[in-house]
């Protein structure tokens, strides 16, 4: 957590799933002067509400809601956050039917169905990559969370701004295809990138050097 609340500077849009939806990383951010857009976890950090859930419209076929929340800092104060809720009209393929995220940008200038817009596309890319690990294999026992994903940008990345101003932080079994060279499409879409669009968190670096010393070709994969 410590390198994460590090690297977040004022203005940053952070955007994750909900391994990242907890207390202390959400204040974090908040206290650092950068927004989110986070899923929010089952049991963590259980937001209080503030007011009743209302209908702002939809996207596609799902319908999304809003409502204020408010989670408590280290020193006891509140801080208010808006639920976005998205009512799916198609079960995801675990079976859920309500996906919920939680921000801090404001409603006045990021409307909740941007707001759901924008986390669709950063889903869409996640269960690809998460189909790609299935049907490989390729994952690596764990240090950490393999699965979790996260990526900044500014917060008008969404409103217009060309694409390349979104940082993807990428995990392990990404990293893997990436290094082997065997999908066209992952590299394709990586390539319209440039280094300072990429990033990888410490465990992940972690979990490469790990795999690289166990393999049978360790010079060559440490290169």
């Amino acid at each position: 957590m410590g390198p994460l609340l590090a690297a977040a500077r004022a203005g940053d849009l952070w955007i994750g799933d909900r391994n990242f939806c907890t207390r202390p990383i959400l204040c974090g951010w908040h206290q650092q002067g950068s927004s989110f857009l986070v899923r929010e976890h089952g049991a963590n950090p259980n937001p209080r509400e503030r007011d009743k859930p209302r209908m702002i419209g939809k996207i596609d076929t799902d319908t999304v809601f809003e409502q204020v929340v408010s989670i408590d800092d280290d020193s006891g104060s509140p801080v208010l956050l808006r639920r976005i809720e998205l009512r799916l009209n198609k079960p995801t393929e675990d079976g859920e039917t309500i996906i919920r995220l939680l921000t801090n940008l404001p409603a006045s200038e990021f409307s909740s169905l941007a707001l759901a817009r924008l986390y669709r596309r950063r889903w869409r890319i996640e269960m690809m990559f998460q189909r790609l690990e299935s049907v490989l294999q390729s994952e690596i026992p764990a240090l950490g969370h393999p699965r979790a994903a996260a990526g900044t940008s500014t917060p008008n990345a969404f409103g217009g701004a060309a694409e390349n101003q979104m940082i993807y932080l990428l995990d392990t079994n990404v990293c893997i295809q990436l290094l082997n060279e065997k999908h066209k499409v992952i590299l394709q879409h990586f390539r319209r990138h440039v280094p300072a669009d990429i990033a990888l968190r410490s465990v992940v670096k972690a979990e490469l050097l790990y795999g690289a010393r166990r393999s049978q070709r360790v010079a060559a994969n440490l290169q």
